[in-house]
């Protein structure tokens, strides 16, 4: 009898188990997603953003994007990053309906409002929390709608930037292929080279093109390994932040310029540090309106360079290091 009993309160908790499960199933099919908008990234011109403690717009124009306040061009891969998130957008599963959005960073201090907008009007608008523990998702809500919802990736870093981390930190553009000649002044020596074209003795097309070497002013040829160490420097060249509350003029007498000259000369100057606790050297570049701090590690590379180019042989400076080196 004692069994009997037993099993008979097994079967009812089976029972009671397999209605709680299908409730709970079934329960799930009774919310819808909300039908998000198919936003192509070339119909978007205009993206606001909204946190807490600031207000960003980027507008596009004829292919180019600023940002206010401040009408500075925009980092070209963060902006195609954020247009990206945005006409990929997806959300695949409800995560709350119980206005708990502080839990997910929704709450009006640590949300980032983002609204977008085309030619003709709004096309889209949601609000950022914080990233899923998967690391793959985002929590998300979106206008109009009381919900939490997981979107697919993660991409609140991309959305949550200053000014500063959306600026164009390219200060110094050029090409190498139409340099004719380079003028470098560091700490009082100057050199000046011009590029030559060098016979190649293997090239058998008369239609070839020439390859090309650079000679210093007094004739002497320098070492191509020294000039591409050199380029690799200054290509895509970025600097570390922008010293909007100061101007060009207001930095004179530069310990290290460079002068790349094409058609026209591009300059770039560099300034001892006000403060010697400073991490970088305050610059200017004749390719950019602000002046802008240069990292250490940056600028004593190209002292570096320069040295190599001049013919003179040092070891690295203590604690120089390439990004990516390891330290032995």
């Amino acid at each position: 009898m004692k069994i009997k009993k037993e099993f008979i309160i097994l079967a009812l908790l089976i029972a009671a188990l397999s209605t709680y499960l299908y409730v709970k199933k079934t329960g799930r099919l009774h919310y819808s997603l909300p039908t998000i908008p198919a936003v192509a990234g070339n119909s978007i011109m205009k993206i606001e953003l909204h946190k807490a403690d600031r207000d960003i717009l980027l507008t596009q124009k004829d292919g180019i994007w600023m940002i206010s306040p401040g009408d500075y061009p925009v980092d070209k891969i963060t902006i195609d990053r954020i247009i990206d998130t945005i006409a990929s957008f997806s959300i695949d599963t409800l995560i709350s309906d119980a206005g708990d959005s502080v839990r997910y960073d929704l709450g009006k201090d640590k949300k980032i409002d983002v609204t977008v907008s085309g030619s003709k009007g709004q096309l889209f608008a949601f609000a950022i929390g914080k990233r899923a523990s998967t690391f793959r998702q985002t929590f998300v809500m979106i206008d109009g709608d009381a919900r939490i919802f997981q979107a697919q990736g993660n991409f609140r870093n991309d959305f949550d930037l200053d000014v500063q981390g959306l600026r164009d930190k390219n200060v110094l553009p050029f090409s190498t292929a139409s340099l004719s000649s380079i003028e470098l002044k560091d700490n009082g020596k100057a050199v000046s080279l011009k590029k030559k074209a060098v016979e190649d003795p293997g090239k058998k097309a008369p239609d070839a093109q020439a390859a090309t070497g650079w000679t210093d002013d007094n004739g002497r040829d320098i070492p191509e390994a020294a000039m591409n160490e050199f380029f690799s420097l200054l290509t895509g060249l970025q600097c570390e932040s922008y010293l909007d509350n100061r101007n060009k003029e207001d930095f004179e007498d530069p310990i290290l310029s460079i002068t790349l000259k094409t058609g026209k000369s591009a300059t770039l100057s560099l300034f001892a540090k006000e403060d010697q606790k400073d991490g970088g050297y305050p610059a200017v570049s004749s390719e950019q309106p602000s002046p802008f701090v240069l990292q250490k590690f940056k600028v004593e590379l190209l002292q570096k360079a320069i040295r190599e180019i001049r013919g003179e042989k040092s070891e690295p400076q203590a604690g120089v290091q390439r990004p990516g080196e390891q330290e032995k």
